[in-house]
């Protein structure tokens, strides 16, 4: 006899004898054991994964068999969700949502399914015979019943009537195949390499609105920096003069903003006289190189100056005090030391900060800026006379990305508290660039590249404007009064130097974290007003994207890279392989989308539920702390799903008032409801005396699944209820298995 033989034989056997049934039937009501038979999806056949898990939930059962409890093991199997459709739209030759909507129609892709899900029936009933495992057949469950539909509509009913489910608007995962959300656990089971590239872009600097209105009445440059001009005055001790500034609570050289039709030398005299009172002999022009400081940028233009008379501190509402400063040699690499009021000053950092014009004209710093620039293309004639040169060149906030589909959607840029930024002049591109202090290693192998010229904290940054890469944004229908407020630099405590250059190019449409950054900003309750989602349901650019309209994102980036690369925007690209999300039913990327949803309270209401876990006997023990854990830390849940054959989501909407809806918990009610509405119900009682819910459009019974569950409308008060297109998440149905089942509804 082969071993197939034999096991037909001990099934045989076990069927004339009623063996099961009688495990049960000879066992007292008094000492039940309730055993939950969580079924596999139905969108496979039977493989060894599946007998694994069938061994496990048969041995206990029959363990408990044997200590004399009646152990009922109603069979359970999953027909919605994601592994059902997806196995279909294989079998149909389809891909995604768009393919069922044009090609197939829902109903013809519904009923698909539920052909699908019964033409496994016969494969799994040998599966559980033959690997003998005792499971009720005869009595099985399916999530697709009428009756286990009806149960989930009626606890998620009883969870809206409690006021614990709303409509929010949040950034979510999304898969763009699929066209619908996805659960953590989902996003968290589909990570698989990716190859991607991941550029590091420049944005360039912009004038705050009051440096702008000072540009009015002074000489700036075609970027915006504002002509400065400072005087190296030195007495007959070489000892130079310095200037307390109240505004950047530093010391300065004298001098400051160059008036409109002025030139340099003239400013220069002219400041000299009003700020220490005294007449300017001769002028030595040293050299022009860029300085960043907080809401402005500017051109610093120095000279050597000899005066005539005595310096006094003339302008006291601006500077609180006048010094001389002492040069010293010292032996340290910064060569020399500054004396002050007997105060003898050596670290390098505290006279980059409190003595900044020294610090550059003593370190050469300026100079070795003007010596790179190469004439005439990168310089300008100044206005004063010949030879004095004024810097084009631009300043720019570098960012890096690892997803440059989302940099036409940019909107902020962010920093972090804890990070020094470095303003550093790049000699070959013979621009000025600002980023992480401690990153600078990684887009530089060699010192000699750079120069850094200052370093500071985030918080000179912040509220900095830049100029958009891209013009979507600004030509796109947001309210003015928004606009105004979009491309500064923010603060996010997530921003790290961990990778990138410290600084966060914000898309608040495609990333939580950068979601509520901006929204703490520009306000939560009206984000739909600010936030720019140029994206549709199926992960195309639309036509605010006009030049990449419908276009999926997925396939946009070397597009975007190239033309950034031409418009000189590019710093650098690489490639990467990194863990990214993928949708893991259809292994489509997935992308982070800001969209609208019902969520449940989670948070409210596992502050009960997690008590109750407490008194769970967890097998391991250990098991205990981490879903105690779980509950107490659980996001509220969205429970929407944007697909077809799952069990719906019960919410009539008002149709001329999206804020006016309620949910509907039982065939009953929908019956009652639709008799001044739609009208294509009708009850009946079979002769076994249940009550039987008929669709007379159909000539059948009653079905819950769309698109047959929207055929059914409502009008209450004189107003019109339709259902909402949403469907449930199949999880939500899986939770409501031990009553589901068991056809509950209070």
């Amino acid at each position: 006899m082969t071993n197939l033989e034999l096991m037909d034989s001990i099934i045989a056997f076990w069927k004339e004898d009623n063996t099961f049934q009688r495990s049960i039937d000879e066992r007292s009501e008094n000492m039940p054991f309730r055993f939950f038979d969580w079924p596999p999806f139905a969108s496979w056949t039977p493989h060894y994964g599946h007998l694994l898990a069938g061994a496990i939930k048969d041995v206990i059962p029959r363990y408990m068999t044997m200590r004399g409890y009646q152990v009922k093991r109603k069979r359970g199997r999953d027909c919605h969700g994601l592994p059902v459709e997806k196995a279909v739209e294989k079998e149909l030759g389809i891909d995604g949502k768009r393919d069922i909507e044009t090609k197939i129609w829902i109903e013809t892709f519904v009923e698909k399914c539920r052909n699908y899900v019964q033409s496994t029936n016969d494969a799994w009933k040998w599966f559980i015979d033959h690997t003998a495992r005792w499971a009720d057949l005869e009595h099985e469950y399916k999530t697709m019943d009428l009756d286990f539909m009806e149960s989930v509509m009626y606890c998620f009913s009883k969870i809206y009537r409690d006021n614990l489910v709303y409509k929010g608007f949040k950034v979510q995962r999304y898969c763009p195949s699929c066209a619908t959300p996805l659960a953590n656990n989902e996003v968290s089971e589909g990570y698989e390499d990716k190859s991607d590239t991941a550029i590091t872009v420049k944005f360039q600097v912009k004038l705050s609105v009051k440096m702008q209105e000072l540009m009015q009445k002074h000489e700036s440059l075609p970027d915006g920096s504002l002509k400065y001009v400072r005087g190296i005055i030195k007495n007959e001790k070489g000892e130079i003069l310095q200037l307390f500034s109240t505004l950047h609570h530093c010391f300065t050289a004298p001098g400051g903003k160059v008036d409109k039709w002025e030139n340099l030398e003239e400013a220069l005299i002219r400041e000299i006289k009003e700020e220490v009172w005294v007449e300017t002999v001769k002028t030595t022009y040293l050299w022009a190189f860029k300085e960043f400081r907080k809401n402005c940028y500017r051109e610093q233009n120095a000279f050597e100056v000899e005066i005539s008379g005595e310096v006094q501190n003339v302008e006291t509402n601006k500077h609180e005090k006048l010094v001389r400063v002492n040069v010293e040699p010292n032996e340290s690499e910064l060569w020399f030391q500054l004396v002050l009021e007997n105060n003898i000053i050596t670290d390098e950092e505290e006279i980059r900060d409190q003595f900044p014009d020294l610090y550059y004209y003593l370190k050469g710093i300026p100079q070795k800026v003007s010596a790179s620039i190469t004439p005439p293309a990168l310089r300008a004639t100044s206005p004063d006379r010949e030879g004095n040169s004024s810097i084009t060149n631009g300043v720019y906030f570098l960012a890096r990305t690892t997803t440059p589909w989302t940099l036409p959607s940019n909107m902020f840029l962010a920093t972090g508290e804890k990070i020094e930024y470095a303003f550093v002049y790049d000699f070959a591109s013979q621009e000025y660039y600002i980023l992480a202090y401690n990153l600078l290693k990684k887009y530089y192998k060699n010192p000699e590249d750079y120069l850094v010229i200052r370093v500071f904290k985030w918080k000179e940054l912040e509220w900095q404007h830049y100029e958009p890469l891209f013009d979507y944004i600004v030509k796109s229908n947001i309210k003015e009064k928004y606009k105004s407020d979009f491309f500064q630099v923010l603060n996010a405590e997530y921003v790290s130097t961990e990778d990138g250059t410290g600084i966060v190019h914000i898309a608040p449409t495609f990333w939580e974290e950068d979601y509520s950054v901006v929204a703490k900003f520009l306000g939560w309750e009206n984000a739909l007003e600010w936030l720019f989602m140029p994206v549709n349901e199926y992960g195309e650019f639309d036509e605010q994207i006009y030049d990449y309209s419908w276009e999926s994102v997925l396939n946009i980036n070397k597009t975007i890279i190239e033309r950034l690369k031409s418009e000189k925007k590019l710093i650098k690209s690489e490639s990467i392989t990194h863990s990214y999300p993928h949708c893991r039913r259809c292994h489509t990327p997935l992308i982070s989308k800001a969209m609208s949803s019902r969520f449940i309270k989670e948070q409210e209401m596992n502050a009960q539920t997690f008590h109750d876990a407490e008194q769970i006997n967890f097998v391991p023990e250990s098991v205990k702390n981490r879903f105690v854990n779980w509950l107490q830390q659980a996001p509220d849940r969205n429970i929407a799903r944007n697909r077809y054959r799952w069990s719906p989501l019960p919410i009539w909407q008002n149709v001329d008032d999206e804020n006016d809806h309620f949910s509907v918990g039982t065939l009953e009610e929908i019956y009652q409801l639709s008799l001044s509405g739609s009208k294509n119900l009708e009850k009946r009682t079979d002769e076994s005396g249940k009550v039987i819910y008929r669709d007379t459009s159909r000539d059948k019974e009653i079905d819950l699944h769309k698109p047959y569950i929207d055929n059914y409308w409502f009008v209450v008060d004189g107003k019109t209820y339709k259902r909402i297109p949403e469907v449930m998440d199949c999880r939500f149905e899986s939770g409501a298995m031990p009553f589901g089942q068991e056809h509950y509804v209070g």
